[in-house]
């Protein structure tokens, strides 16, 4: 009796849906999807430190800050009354992972391009 996929999966035995790995997605859906996942990871560090109970007085609050520092939320919070006047800040999270998907594809389309740019030249 054969395995099922999810059992080769986890076993580790390659499966026939090859097509969904990511190495076979488009440069401009991969880089998008890597923006976006490490900004909603970011997102994700804060919201689950602000749920963390701090005691009056301490600084535990400022750490939950630290993250937010070097996350690709933080560019983004910078300009966020700039680019959306009267947008309330609730929004901040989802427009930026928005933007950094977007960012991602132009970068991941750029990088399309230069690769195909560098295979014509090739042949």
């Amino acid at each position: 009796m054969g395995l099922t996929k999810l059992e080769n999966l986890l076993i580790g035995k390659k499966t026939q849906a090859k097509n969904t790995r990511f190495s076979k997605w488009p440069y401009w859906l991969r880089g998008g999807s890597i923006g976006a996942t490490v900004t909603a990871v970011f997102v994700g560090i804060f919201y689950l430190c602000a749920l963390i109970p701090s005691p009056p007085g301490s600084e535990l609050g400022f750490v939950c800050f630290y993250p937010l520092l070097i996350s690709p939320t933080y560019p983004v919070m910078l300009l966020f009354n700039n680019l959306f006047p009267g947008l309330p800040f609730e929004y901040l999270p989802l427009i930026s992972i928005l933007i950094w998907f977007l960012t991602g594809s132009l970068i991941g389309q750029f990088i399309a391009k230069l690769k195909s740019h560098r295979n014509s030249t090739k042949n």
